[in-house]
């Protein structure tokens, strides 16, 4: 009972989907999807799914720095230092009695145009002022004033090619005293990744623009062009204006911000230049952090695990989609609190990661967070977001129009499981660390007026707080897997899986294709794997249809369909195991173990007829879209006895089956 091709989601890799039996790479799936994904791995977290490049952007985080340039900076011994009237040195420390407009420096010679940063250490302060200075060389750099004890850090620039770098004792009060240690002066960006327009200037790990005329920071030599990359990175601090990503060509304007947060936008560049370029316009006033470029190399099946048993992972393939929210999980940009307040970063998310969002009442009623939405009327939509338990149990999704009408909703208990308050089709999903995925899918309205999607923490108690993350807004009738977003609606390309085997592989006229599949949604449209010539003139079918939870076999020879079986099952999205048997007047489909139709009539395909295996009709229409454990062909028709055993639900895996019949032993 071995079959002549072997599919199982346990070996993936760069757009494909290899095949256990017969192990060649030109009987492999070919897969296709041109952007990241998500899956639910292993740990029962959702973590991103793609092929992506190194880092490509040098220093961009902004934090390197060059070696140490100041020489007995701890000042152990009296040496390197040049001593003016009233310095000393002692105890491992530089210090002034009352030393006015007097200077003690080091020789080093600076590059103009260069920044620096500066740190050191005052103590034992007694009075006056002291500040660091680059000096000589034509010009001085004056920095801080400093009339305390502490530890301080400055970003010099220098102007000139000066001489020494020095600490200047002022008159204020007469003179400083006071000590002075640790000093350290190192070049930012030794490499000269970066180049710095006017207004532009280093700071701690990012660059900061000062709300002058227009200007862009660049680092060049970076992407290529007509070329795919994920890019990132931080805004903060802003008050006013906004910042420009210009991806390649400096003269084309890619991505515009306008607020503060984490950005991500995978971007292809145009047919020329090789830049990263940020420019700050309308007098931005901000800083920088955090910029990544990484080039999006193929495309990587998603093998998806249950969240809440992660045993054995399913191929999961999943219909093109755009997540319309914005900011999928930084709720303080674009969201509007009701009577609560987000704090960001307050629990372990179902990334793994600690940026789960706090969601804590002010007041006893009317608590949710909202952000206005743009629907369109008699449209299928779906949101989804998840929730968890803090001190308040009940949460709440919505859609709902100031004509007054809830478009989607579902209430739960966090501790019951019980839901509530549904308008639409609503269900929910349990995750790992208490975590659940709301999900609700509606039909909009014939009319509707300004349309806001909403959360609530929903218990009614002043003080009470909820966790929440990834808020999610499709144009389609279910829910699909989530997209994360940071600062624009981001498109999850659709998924292919076709071209498996080849003429060696299949035998057309009898064989039986079996299948362990979910359906992601009943929504009754054709949704097919197929064995054929690659035209789907002759062809062996199995899909789901357009009759609620109906699944079909079909065999076809020259256009035609020579035999057609379907059963009903209870639910498609629930896993069902079907082998369709094909033979001359001889035709059977048993799924879960029980024989649901026959046909002792018909003709099969002439041998040789058959040369690939698609998950689609054959001819790209009708694409599968679902969840697959397994997926096998046999070059005979089975037995009953066989047939039964390969579909019986008292194995949870294909792998496990075979594994119990002593066949071979085949990876989960």
């Amino acid at each position: 009972m071995k079959p002549g091709l072997l599919m199982l989601p346990s070996a993936v890799s760069d757009s494909r989907v290899h095949n256990i039996l017969p192990n060649k790479i030109d009987t492999d799936f070919q897969f296709s999807r041109a952007s990241s994904a998500t899956r639910v791995n292993h740990q029962g977290l959702i973590e991103n799914v793609g092929y992506f490049s190194d880092e490509l952007v040098r220093n961009g985080d902004f934090s390197e720095l060059g070696p140490e340039i100041i020489i007995n900076g701890d000042f152990a011994t009296d040496s390197d230092w040049t001593l003016g009237t009233g310095w000393t040195i002692s105890n491992g420390k530089l210090r002034a009695d009352n030393v006015s407009l007097i200077n003690t420096f080091q020789a080093y010679v600076y590059t103009s145009g260069k920044t620096y940063k500066v740190t050191y250490t005052i103590s034992d302060y007694v009075k006056g002022e002291v500040r660091f200075q680059l000096g000589g060389g034509g010009g001085t750099v004056n920095g801080t004033a400093r009339d305390a004890n502490g530890t301080y850090t400055e970003y010099i620039v220098a102007t000139n090619n000066h001489t020494s770098a020095r600490f200047r004792a002022l008159s204020a009060d007469g003179g400083f005293t006071g000590n002075i240690d640790n000093v350290s002066v190192k070049q930012v960006d030794p490499d000269n990744d970066w180049i710095l327009g006017t207004g532009w200037s280093f700071s701690d790990n990012k660059v900061v623009f000062d709300g002058g005329a227009d200007a862009a920071v660049t680092q060049s030599n970076t992407v290529e062009p007509s070329t795919l990359y994920r890019t990132s990175f931080t805004v903060a601090d802003k008050t006013t204006g906004s910042l420009q990503l210009r991806l390649g060509n400096s003269a084309v304007v890619d991505v515009t911000v306008t607020d503060n947060g984490n950005f991500s936008f995978d971007l292809t560049t145009d047919a020329s230049g090789t830049s990263v370029y940020f420019r700050a316009i309308g007098g931005f006033n901000g800083s920088l952090s955090n910029v990544s470029v990484k080039q999006i190399l193929g495309d990587k099946p998603r093998l998806d695990y249950d969240p809440t048993n992660p045993t054995c992972p399913h191929l999961l393939l999943e219909p093109q989609s755009t997540n319309l929210i914005p900011f999928s999980e930084d709720f303080s940009n674009g969201w509007v609190n009701q009577n609560t307040i987000d704090t960001a970063n307050q629990t372990t998310s179902p990334d793994g990661a600690n940026n789960g969002t706090q969601l804590t009442n002010t007041t006893s009623s009317s608590n949710y967070i909202y952000r206005q939405v743009t629907l369109s009327t008699s449209t299928d939509y779906s949101i989804s977001v998840f929730v968890k338990k803090g001190t308040s149990n009940i949460a709440r999704l919505d859609t709902w129009d100031t004509t007054g009408s809830t478009q989607g909703s579902i209430q739960l208990n966090l501790d019951t499981e019980v839901t509530s308050i549904i308008t639409g089709t609503a269900s929910f999903e349990k995750y790992p660390n208490d975590w659940y995925k709301l999900k609700v899918s509606f039909t909009s309205s014939g009319s509707l007026g300004t349309t806001y999607y909403r959360i609530f923490n929903d218990d009614g108690v002043n003080g009470s707080y909820i966790y929440m993350f990834g808020a999610q807004l499709e144009q389609q009738s279910y829910c699909t897997s989530y997209i994360p977003t940071a600062g624009a609606a981001e498109t999850r390309v659709r998924e292919l899986l076709t071209k498996g085997g080849n003429v060696d592989t299949f035998n057309s006229t009898e064989g039986v294709l079996y299948a362990e599949i979910a359906a992601l949604a009943d929504n009754q449209t054709y949704r097919n794997i197929s064995i054929s010539d690659g035209v789907g003139t002759n062809a062996v079918r199995m899909n789901f249809n357009t009759t609620s939870n109906r699944i079909s076999s079909i065999n076809r020879v020259g256009g035609s369909n020579t035999a057609f079986i379907s059963y009903d099952a209870t639910d498609i999205t629930q896993y069902q195991k079907v082998a369709f048997k094909f033979k001359l007047n001889d035709f059977a489909v048993y799924a879960n173990g029980t024989e649901i139709g026959t046909d002792t009539s018909g003709a099969v395909n002439s041998a040789g007829a058959f040369n690939t295996l698609n998950f689609d009709q054959a001819d790209g229409g009708s694409p599968f879209y679902g969840k697959v454990k397994s997926l096998a062909t046999y070059n005979r028709a089975l037995t009953d006895t066989e047939l039964y055993t390969i579909t019986s639900t008292q194995y949870s895996a294909y792998s496990g089956m075979v594994a119990a019949l002593g066949n071979y032993t085949i990876p989960c």
